[in-house]
C-alpha cells in the first residue's frame, strides 16, 4: 500500500483480528507487569506520596509517584518547563 515491501512491511486486519490482537497484548492496566494493577499518583509534597504509596501498595499495586509540582516549582530549572519551551520552538 505504498511502501517498499522489503523495507517497511505492511500489514492490513480486519477489525475482528485486530481486537483479538488488542486483547491478547499487555495493557498498562496490569498485565504489562505481570498482573498487578498501577497506581500513578499526582501529589503536591514528599509526605502525601508516602502515605498513598504506602496505601496503594498495601492493596497490591505497582506505585509510580510523580513529582510534579515539586520539579515545576524549579522554575526556570525546571525540566518539564525547559521541555515545555523545547517543544513550543
Amino acid at each position: 500500500m505504498g511502501e517498499d515491501p522489503h523495507t517497511r512491511p505492511e500489514t492490513i486486519l480486519t477489525r475482528q483480528q485486530m481486537q483479538g490482537l488488542l486483547q491478547a497484548t499487555p495493557s498498562a492496566g496490569g498485565q504489562a507487569t505481570g498482573g498487578s494493577p498501577i497506581a500513578i499518583i499526582n501529589v503536591a509534597s514528599q509526605d502525601q506520596a508516602d502515605e498513598q504509596a504506602a496505601k496503594y501498595r498495601g492493596l497490591g499495586y505497582d506505585v509510580t509517584i510523580n513529582h510534579v509540582l515539586q520539579n515545576l516549582s524549579r522554575g526556570e530549572a525546571s525540566s518539564i518547563n525547559r521541555a515545555m519551551r523545547t517543544l513550543q520552538r
